[in-house]
Parts: C-alpha cells; structure tokens; sequence
C-alpha cells in the first residue's frame, strides 16, 4: 500500500477475479470485480470507501429456550463466489456467537439442528440482513419437533422428503 492508500495487486490472470477486503479494524468486505483481459496494463479499480463494520450477535437455543453452549454456528456471504471467508464459531456457555467486522448486506447463518431425524443430521438456515454499522441481534431454536403421518390412497407413504420454513424468521 502507498502513502495515499493506493493498492496494486498481481500478476492477476485473464478472466473475473472476486476480491475482498479483510483487514483489521476495516469490515472484511467485497470490492468490485476486476475482469482482466490483457488490454490494459494497469486497471484502476477506483475508490473504495470503507464504511464502519457491524457486528451480529447469535443466540442459539434449544427447544424450551435454553441455550446451547458449544453449539458450531458458520457465517457465509449470499453473493456467489464470494471470496469472503469466516470461520466457524462455536457458542459460548450463554449459546451466543459473535461475528465482528461485517459489512452491510445479506449473510446466511447455518448450523446443525440439535438431535438427529431418522438418523440424518439437519441443517438450520437463515438469512441475516446486516447494517452499515451497529449491532444486529437474532434468535435461532436449534430444538423442535414435529410429527407427521404421510399416506396416499391406497397405504402410508415412507420415505417421503419433507422441508420446512419457519413464518416467522426472528424465532
């Protein structure tokens, strides 16, 4: 980096490269694309400039709204081939996670569902929207169960695939 904040980065290839941001005490964070075709010998990105970063508080419980400590919770960028990368957190003794440095826009919290269904892991997901700055706070039941009976006409269907999606994502 120069005096004035210029950075160069390469040899870059031919094509789109992803890039990101992620520095300490900046919000780690994507810049724009830079599509490389050989053309120019030098492409100037422009200027980024760097908002405050929020923070995301998760609080994971169980089905009667005890927390789960020890519970692994990962954060991931919703834009594709997203160069940002955060590792797993594990909750705290309280079931609480926090991810630092975040910049606005859309993640997805994702995590193991507590218990097993029929023997098969399940997988919680949820969309968080993150501000500009500030602390973003929200609530995941890693617990629950429900029971269903399926059947067709003519005798009960096993087997059968069954998705669901909670109505109400702050629960």
């Amino acid at each position: 980096t120069d005096a004035d904040g210029t950075t160069r980065i390469g040899p870059l290839p031919h094509g789109t490269t992803a890039l990101a941001l992620d520095t300490p005490g900046y919000p780690q964070m994507r810049i724009p694309n830079v599509s490389v075709t050989g053309a120019e010998p030098l492409i100037d990105g422009g200027t980024i400039v760097v908002q405050p970063g929020a923070t995301l508080q998760v609080d994971v419980l169980d089905a009667s709204g005890m927390p789960v400590p020890g519970h692994e919770v990962v954060l991931e960028d919703l834009l594709p081939l997203s160069p940002l990368r955060f590792f797993p957190v594990r909750t705290n003794p309280a079931g609480r996670v926090v991810f630092e440095r975040l910049a606005p826009g859309s993640y997805r919290v994702r995590m193991a569902a507590i218990g097993r269904c029929m023997g098969q892991a399940l997988t919680l997901a949820r969309t968080i929207t993150v501000p500009v700055a500030g602390i973003v706070n929200t609530r995941i039941f890693a617990g629950g169960k429900a029971t269903f009976r399926i059947s067709s006409p003519t005798s009960p269907a096993k087997g059968v695939f069954v998705s669901a999606q909670p109505d109400d994502p702050s629960s």
